[in-house]
C-alpha cells in the first residue's frame, strides 16, 4: 500500500475518532437539549471546540485524499474510524463487546486488508 495514502488515512480516521470521543466525554457530563438557549450556548466549550478542530483536520486530510486517490479506495479505508471509535468505546468509556461487535470489527479489518491489495492503492 502506498505510504502517501496510509499516513493521511490513519491520521484522518484517528482525528475523526478523537473528535467523537471528546464530544462523548462532554455529553456524558452534560446532556444536550435544543430546548434552551443556555444549552446551545453551552456548546462553546473546550470539548466541543477541540472536537470540531479535530474533525476539520480530518476533513482537510480527506479532501487531500480525494484529490490524489480513487474514491472507491478512500471511502472503504475510512472505515478505520469505526475501529478507532470502538477502541475508544472500550478503553475510555468501558463499553463491553459482544460477539457481534467483535465480528463486525474483524470484517472491517479483513475488508481493509483485501482492499489494500488492490493495484489502485
Amino acid at each position: 500500500m502506498n505510504l502517501s495514502l496510509i499516513i493521511p488515512v490513519v491520521l484522518a480516521t484517528l482525528l475523526n475518532a478523537v473528535a467523537n470521543t471528546v464530544w462523548k466525554i462532554y455529553f456524558q457530563k452534560s446532556a444536550f437539549s435544543y430546548t434552551s438557549i443556555a444549552s446551545v450556548l453551552s456548546l462553546f466549550n473546550i470539548y466541543i471546540i477541540s472536537g470540531i478542530l479535530c474533525y476539520v483536520g480530518s476533513m482537510l486530510l480527506f479532501f487531500y485524499m480525494l484529490s490524489k486517490f480513487d474514491l472507491s479506495v478512500i471511502i472503504p479505508l475510512t472505515a478505520l474510524t469505526y475501529i478507532f471509535n470502538m477502541m475508544a468505546a472500550y478503553y475510555v468509556f468501558n463499553e463491553s463487546f459482544d460477539i457481534y461487535k467483535i465480528s463486525g470489527m474483524f470484517i472491517i479489518v479483513f475488508g481493509i486488508g483485501i482492499l489494500s491489495m488492490s493495484k489502485g492503492v
